[in-house]
């Protein structure tokens, strides 16, 4: 297996970082995945799981790329003034240069949030699976989980609530900003996750999607609104079990096992030359 990273340029003229995993025998007709991370600082947590996951897709013989969205990691520019349609357009920006090389079938993996982005994209980039890790089902309750975490750093700073949720959420309404472990959300990013659902963004597609959700005991049924996006053949729902790896980096497990393994067996289903 090749490693290589490098950079590049988005619509709208920032520097993505990229980093590819390429099989030593690989052809421009085989398989190309994307991966698609969460955003913000899920996105630095889960960042051990979805190597681990790029390297084992590309250890079954896909070229394999991963993309630091516009803000986040390696890449340039700001979070402050981009909403989710930013992080969509780099997803299509990368399919594309991605297609400038390969010919093969391309997939998508997603996680949280990132699901919602794969699944937005995936109709422009024609792919042809989307695989979704433990989707953020629902933009508004995921809105109402980081105000929290910024009620949680207020508590740990000044020992009380400075600014309540509803004044946090008047700053965004008005234009404003506002801080979440060191993340700066701006309105655009409001806006677009308070309109958005996973189910939303899968409707329209079809190819087919794969929702993985994790669970603790081997066995259990996925919760009841992850089971409510199953729509066979379509959207299939299963659960594998593992912990929630994107929540907190002193209590995680990047190895994912089942999680990957199960990702392995769907990614079978395309085609290799």
């Amino acid at each position: 297996m090749r490693y290589r990273s490098g950079f590049l340029e988005n619509r709208r003229g920032q520097r993505l970082f990229f980093a590819e995993d390429v099989p030593e025998r690989a052809s421009r007709e085989g398989p190309v995945w994307i991966v698609c991370s969460p955003v913000l600082e899920e996105k630095n947590v889960s960042q051990g799981a979805m190597v681990n996951a790029a390297r084992a897709l590309s250890a079954s013989g896909a070229r394999v790329i991963r993309i630091d969205y516009e803000g986040h990691g390696d890449s340039r520019g700001e979070t402050v003034g981009l909403g989710l349609d930013a992080w969509i357009a780099d997803i299509e920006d990368t399919a594309t240069w991605a297609r400038a090389t390969s010919e093969g079938q391309l997939s998508l993996l997603g996680c949280r949030a990132g699901a919602i982005l794969a699944a937005r994209a995936a109709a422009a980039v024609k792919a042809d699976r989307v695989i979704a890790w433990c989707p953020v089902l629902n933009g508004a309750d995921y809105v109402q989980d980081l105000l929290r975490m910024n009620l949680t750093t207020q508590m740990a700073i000044h020992q009380r609530v400075v600014q309540n949720r509803e004044a946090m959420v008047r700053v965004l309404q008005e234009g404003g900003t506002i801080n979440v472990l060191g993340w700066n959300l701006g309105p655009a990013l409001y806006q677009s996750l308070v309109a958005e659902t996973f189910a939303q963004a899968v409707a329209p597609l079809t190819c087919e999607v794969d929702v993985l959700d994790l669970v603790r005991k081997k066995g259990a049924p996925p919760p009841p609104a992850v089971a409510a996006l199953a729509a066979p053949p379509r959207v299939t729902v299963r659960a594998v079990t593992g912990i929630q790896f994107w929540i907190d980096g002193n209590f995680l497990d990047t190895q994912q096992t089942e999680l990957i393994r199960a990702t392995l067996e769907i990614s079978a289903r395309v085609s290799t030359p």
